[in-house]
This record gives C-alpha cells, sequence and structure tokens, in this order.
C-alpha cells in the first residue's frame, strides 16, 4: 500500500506544482480543466501526453501539428517568435523582427509581450506548416486583431514573404509602408 501511495505521489506531484512553476506567466498556468486548453480546430500536446505505455490511445495529438487553432502564448522569445501552451515554438508568419544583440530586439519583443503574453491568441496557417527549424509558421490574432500585422504598422519587424506564404501579404506590406513613411517605431524612427 506504502508503495502505491508513492506512486501516486510521484505522478501527481509535477501537476501539483506546475501551476506555481512558470516564470513566463508569472506562476499562472492554467488547469487542465481551464477554458484555455479548448481548442476550435487543431492538434495540441507535446506528444506524450494522454497515451498509454501499450500506444493503443492517442488521445492528443502530436506537437508540430496546430493547425488553425487557439492557444495560450507562454513565452515570447523575440519579435516574431512564441512559444504556446503545448510547448510549441510558433513563428509569426509575413514577418522579421530582430534577433538578439541587434537594435531592435528588446522593443521588438517587450511590445509583443505586451499584446500576447498570457493571452488565448487564434493561430491561422498559411500554406506553409513548419520553417526549416521545425517552428509553426502562422498569423497570430488577439481579439480579431493580425498581430504580425500590427509588429509591422508599429515599426518593430519589417514585412517579409516567402512564395507559399502570401495570404496577408497586401496588409502587412502596406502597414510596412505607412510605418516607413511616418517613421514609425524603432526600425524607422530617425531614418
Amino acid at each position: 500500500m506504502a508503495a502505491f501511495g508513492l506512486l501516486v505521489l510521484v505522478v501527481t506531484l509535477p501537476k501539483l506544482l506546475l501551476p506555481f512553476g512558470s516564470k513566463e506567466l508569472g506562476g499562472a498556468i492554467p488547469s487542465e480543466s481551464s477554458e484555455y486548453n479548448t481548442t476550435t480546430s487543431g492538434n495540441f500536446g507535446s506528444g506524450d501526453e494522454g497515451r498509454e505505455t501499450d500506444g493503443t490511445r492517442d488521445a492528443l495529438p502530436k506537437a508540430g501539428n496546430i493547425g488553425s487553432g487557439t492557444a495560450i502564448v507562454t513565452k515570447v522569445l523575440d519579435g516574431d517568435t512564441v512559444i504556446v501552451s503545448a510547448g510549441d515554438h510558433v513563428r509569426l508568419l509575413g514577418i522579421d523582427a530582430d534577433e538578439k544583440g541587434y537594435s531592435c530586439y528588446d522593443a521588438g519583443r517587450l511590445r509583443l509581450e505586451e499584446l500576447v503574453l498570457g493571452k488565448t491568441v487564434l493561430l491561422e496557417r498559411d500554406s506553409e506548416d513548419l520553417d526549416q527549424y521545425g517552428r509553426q509558421l502562422r498569423y497570430l490574432f488577439l481579439n480579431g486583431e493580425n498581430i504580425n500585422q500590427k509588429m509591422v504598422a508599429e515599426g518593430l519587424a519589417i514585412a517579409r514573404f516567402y512564395p507559399q506564404n502570401q495570404k496577408y501579404k497586401n496588409e502587412i506590406v502596406e502597414a510596412e509602408v505607412v510605418a516607413i513613411k511616418n517613421k514609425v517605431g524603432c526600425k524607422w524612427k530617425g531614418k
């Protein structure tokens, strides 16, 4: 009986500690029963949750398969890359923000954090699913607003499109033209 109690403790302890362990969300991670774990369509999960050892149950699909759906942004890596609730890295389509060590890195990362960190966003896929690094390529929407476009409009990222992903090209390019004309944000102020 003691072995059973220890097994239950080992299995449940990580779940009990999880809500208190996240720096990215200030210690607040929604529970499994939370409204944030629902999706409009899409597949979330790191790949092992919900799987029994004999492989007969596949309750949650493998990571890397979000498609279009909703997720909580749990961390912002820079002005064009986030991590969502299932642990998937998501690269924002149609934009390019500075990497660490470049002049607009902090401004872009901090603004994207302000906009989406800890919030439920809609992830929308274009033609291409993953980039060369295995990151999911998506447009992010918050309350109906295209966050990718907003980052460009605020002069914190540039428009960058590839032939296979053109869905919001006109809107994002137009936002860049206006930002350049008005010398908006870190990218264009003083130029």
